[in-house]
């Protein structure tokens, strides 16, 4: 039609729909051309649409940095508009890409400015996408009680099967790093269930790492280390960096407690390679902190206090503290 607004707008909604279908290259090439349009078109809300496709899909990548930019060009744009909801959105998506770097006081900050536009709008969807970012980010940092609340409130919020398992997802890992196996099992189990039915194979992968480490903790180190084995392969396959080292962490933390040293060493130096190859300095921190552990049980106080002082850089550039 010669319609340069009408065709920006179909070029956003065909790179949205490759984003959900876990095709990143379909969604960045769409999602290029309805920037194009867009800017041709002077549609601003088009553009904020496609850099928060973008922002996404930097993130199932692992180049958190890109994500965060492509995040603050799609608030910028959107902010001039009336797309509110998108705005909450953007906002929520910039905050997780700064979760992967390690920001988490800023990551909350984003999800928190995400919860009260869903609350403005009186959008449920929007609210509990928020809340499942606050449980995950409280949960990292060590606030179990307030990342479990929030995690319910999301379930009870939530008000569709995708976003049912994504606040299930979550709240199981809120339950995980509070120190309950039994809750974590369960949600983490269930929300895979879903998510696998809906062939969302990126957010499979993932939580395959986090449902290994539950298993671990609850005993379970047979079923353990197939979640963590089927992890890294679905992780791989979909191309999700970040979630390959998590599973191979997992598997480290599995070899250590099945007392196999070596293997559990190179389990956690390949997953501390994948963190720092994406760039994820918590993650590679908490990586360094395993394997002092590691070397404690091996009697390598040197190596043991390398790896903490490796940790407590790293936490330290983040504003973190080393026990974090």
């Amino acid at each position: 039609l010669g319609d340069g607004a009408l065709a920006g707008r179909l070029f956003f909604e065909l790179a949205h729909a490759h984003s959900h279908l876990g095709d990143n290259r379909e969604a960045v090439a769409w999602a290029g051309r309805a920037i194009a349009e867009a800017q041709r078109a002077g549609d601003p809300a088009t553009r904020g649409k496609a850099h928060y496709v973008l922002c996404k899909e930097s993130m199932w990548v692992s180049r958190f940095p890109d994500g965060l930019e492509h995040g603050r060009r799609a608030v910028e744009h959107l902010q001039r508009t009336g797309e509110r909801w998108w705005l909450g959105q953007s906002v929520c998506w910039q905050g997780i890409n700064l979760y992967f770097m390690g920001q988490l006081d800023a990551a909350l900050e984003c999800a928190a400015r995400g919860f009260a536009i869903g609350e403005q709008l009186g959008d449920h969807r929007l609210q509990s996408y928020a809340a499942w970012n606050r449980a995950w980010f409280s949960a990292t940092r060590g606030d179990g009680q307030k990342a479990i609340a929030w995690g319910h409130r999301s379930i009870e919020l939530s008000p569709d099967p995708l976003n049912n398992a994504f606040s299930l997802g979550w709240t199981g890992y809120a339950y995980l790093e509070h120190g309950d196996t039994e809750h974590a099992i369960a949600l983490l189990g269930q929300s895979i269930e879903m998510l696998a039915e809906m062939r969302y194979s990126r957010l499979v992968g993932w939580f395959k790492g986090w449902l290994a480490d539950a298993l671990l903790l609850a005993g379970d180190h047979v079923r353990a280390r197939g979640e963590a084995q089927l992890g890294r392969q679905i992780s791989a396959a979909v191309g999700f960096t970040w979630a390959v080292g998590l599973a191979q962490r997992a598997l480290g933390a599995i070899e250590r407690a099945d007392g196999h040293q070596r293997e559990a060493e190179r389990w956690l130096n390949e997953a501390l390679r994948t963190f720092e190859t994406v760039e994820s300095r918590f993650d590679a921190a908490r990586t360094y902190l395993a394997l002092a552990g590691l070397a404690d049980e091996q009697h390598q106080p040197a190596s043991a206090a390398a790896h903490r002082q490796a940790a407590g850089r790293l936490l330290s550039q983040l504003g973190l503290a080393t026990g974090t």
